[in-house]
């Protein structure tokens, strides 16, 4: 008997019944473990881990395999900046000949001497667009560049003759430059940001500091704008020497930002200024036009009348 009970015992309580002759209930936990330790003795959990199925995170949150993928697309696109895209920028628009000629300015001594030259033809002879060129600048006629941009990105810094946009039109007053002469490219309250006139000769050259503006003649009465600057950077200059690493990180900043965001409002300069002066050439040759056929102004020293109205009282006078 007592053989029989330990057996029973054996049998129903080690397997979950309650008593003998009931149905056994699994234990908690046993098919899952029992699994479990199947995987494990016939190597499944590792080929498991070691190929994931279709769709699924290797390795979850620190995939080695994910990180050195955008690793290696940041590197090539920072190849394609630095090859293509920054080169284009810098040297926008002029030939090898361009990007190689010696201009006014190249002279003057600066921390970096290497430059960039960008460049645009404008339908308007030299003497048209001088006096557009002329009178750039912070409190003066602006820089005919994206003027939303200037007021979103230096709030408070660039201000402009006429409110609240670069010059529409020719202002006299601003057409006397000397060299010395300060034109800054933003101020706030009595600190300005700029440099004086180092070479200017007027209807052909102005060069502000080291940033060169060059007026080449052209044969059908147009103009090569020739813009030439060097590349030092516009917040590195800002940090001494001494401070080589907050320098480091700010030269990247100019060489990220920078860089591209002075490409993009120049070149809107330049062709702000290239609009500008066609549009005032245009007018002028319809202007006259009209003043050789006696419709549109009179002659100089005509008193308002046409010649043939001269003649007129002349007749009548006789």
């Amino acid at each position: 008997m007592a053989s029989v009970v330990a057996r029973g015992h054996r049998g129903w309580w080690s397997r979950g019944a309650s008593g003998p002759g009931e149905v056994p209930r699994p234990r908690p936990g046993g098919g899952r473990f029992r699994g479990r330790a199947r995987r494990r003795r016939s190597g499944r959990h590792l080929r498991s881990r070691e190929f994931p199925a279709h769709g699924t995170k290797a390795g979850g949150k620190g995939d080695p395999v994910r990180a050195w993928k955008v690793i290696g697309l940041a590197g090539a696109a920072l190849a394609g900046y630095d090859l293509l895209l920054r080169p284009w920028m810098l040297d926008w628009g002029t030939s090898g000949g361009e990007r190689r000629m010696r201009l006014p300015g190249d002279d003057i001594p600066g921390e970096v001497m290497t430059h960039h030259t960008k460049a645009v033809t404008i339908q308007a002879p030299p003497e048209t667009v001088w006096p557009w060129l002329v009178q750039i600048g912070d409190h003066r006629a602006g820089f005919y560049s994206y003027d939303w941009v200037e007021r979103f990105v230096f709030p408070g810094t660039v201000h402009y003759i006429e409110g609240t946009h670069s010059a529409m039109r020719i202002h006299p007053e601003l057409q006397d430059v000397r060299t010395g002469d300060r034109i800054n490219t933003g101020s706030v309250g009595s600190f300005a940001v700029g440099n004086p006139v180092t070479v200017i000769e007027p209807g052909r050259v102005l060069v502000i500091g080291t940033w060169a503006f060059i007026l080449r003649p052209l044969p059908g009465g147009q103009t090569r704008l020739l813009v030439r600057d060097r590349d030092w950077g516009y917040l590195r200059p800002a940090v001494p020497r001494r401070f080589a690493v907050p320098r480091a990180a700010v030269g990247l900043i100019d060489y990220l930002i920078g860089d591209p965001l002075h490409f993009v409002m120049e070149r809107k300069m330049m062709l702000g200024l290239k609009q500008r002066a066609e549009t005032a050439g245009c007018a002028a040759t319809e202007t006259g036009m009209g003043t050789t056929a006696g419709t549109s102004a009179p002659r100089e020293g005509s008193g308002g009348h046409s010649e043939e109205n001269q003649m007129s009282t002349r007749e009548e006078a006789g």
